[in-house]
This record gives structure tokens, sequence and C-alpha cells, in this order.
């Protein structure tokens, strides 16, 4: 019996198994220090709350910066655009990782917040709906 997927020429599959495992890291990235927070505030010997303040501010600045980066990048090219935002996580992931302090996680959150809004998946049907004339 064949499926969709194995008619699919080969070039094409290789496109959607790495859409699948960018999407895997998009979401475990955004997710993994929710699970760290403990771990976060014991290894820079501060407060839960205090910890809690990297989750919040990337969930803000993922907030503010929905519209305008959606109209900035509304004209990159999805494809240059997906692999500007897949190096934002490798270098927001590994400032994090190796953070002497809580501010540079603090910023490496920044980074992963602005970079996951160039490529959450409704970024390219919405820049396409909202300019289509031009």
């Amino acid at each position: 019996m064949k499926t969709v997927f194995s008619t699919l020429s080969v070039s094409t599959r290789i496109g959607l198994v790495a859409l699948c495992a960018a999407t895997f890291t998009a979401i475990t990235s955004e997710l993994a220090p929710v699970g760290l927070l403990l771990d976060m505030a014991r290894a820079f010997n501060i407060s839960t709350g205090r910890a809690g303040l990297a989750v919040s501010a990337y969930a803000l600045i993922v907030t503010v910066a929905a519209v305008p980066l959606t109209v900035l990048t509304a004209r990159v090219e999805r494809k240059r655009l997906l692999l500007i935002a897949l190096s934002g996580y490798v270098v927001s992931n590994l400032i994090s990782a190796f953070a002497p302090t809580f501010g540079i996680v603090c910023w490496a959150a920044r980074l992963a917040a602005v970079r996951m809004r160039c490529s959450c998946p409704w970024c390219p049907p919405m820049r396409r709906i909202w300019f289509l004339k031009n």
C-alpha cells in the first residue's frame, strides 16, 4: 500500500523532514526553560520567581514583536528567513547552555524570542495575506 509520503520526490521528502526537525527544535527550545526553572534557580543561586523572568521576558517579547517582525520580514524569502531563524535557535541555545550568569540567560531568551517570531508557523501565510497587493 502506497502512502502519500512515498509518492513524493526525494527532495520534497528531505524538505519535509527538515521542516519537522526545525519545528521539533523550535518547540523544544521554547518549552524547555519552563521545565528547567528549578535547575536554573539553583545553578544561578536565585529565586524560582526570578528564574521565571527568563520565561516571562521571552513571552512578552514574542507578543510585542509579532506584528512588527511580520511586517519587517514580509518581503524576505521564506527559506532564507527560516535559515536565519534556525541559526538564531542555535546561537541562543548555545548562549543559554554556556551562560555564566542569569543576565546572559535572559539576553539569550530575548534573542530566542525574536528568532521564534521570525519562524513561527503563521507568519508566512499572514505575510502573503497582508502584502498581497505589493
